[in-house]
């Protein structure tokens, strides 16, 4: 067998376990985002999921830079709440 035909090498990626732990977690963290605000939700995603600054955000949603900065502090303080337990929890 020539070396471009060796055998296939097992996937590195999660094993079954893994995989439902981290839907149990991304399931989680769905309805934790859910039992924000709207206007708090927004700061979040734009924050984590999209890699804005405060002023930025500001830009966006037209409010203060200060306004953000409180609907951050309390959307972190509410998820804290929603999300009991430690990470090995959930995985």
């Amino acid at each position: 067998m020539a070396d471009d035909e060796a055998q296939p090498r097992a996937d590195d990626g999660p094993g079954p376990e893994e995989q439902a732990g981290l839907w149990q977690l991304r399931e989680a963290l769905t309805k934790a985002l859910d039992g924000l605000s709207a206007e708090q939700r927004a700061v979040m995603d734009l924050t984590y999921f999209h890699g804005l600054g405060c002023r930025e955000i500001a830009e966006i949603v037209a409010c203060p830079v200060d306004t953000v900065k409180t609907r951050m502090f309390h959307a972190r303080r509410r998820l804290r709440t929603l999300l009991t337990g430690t990470l090995e929890d959930w995985l």
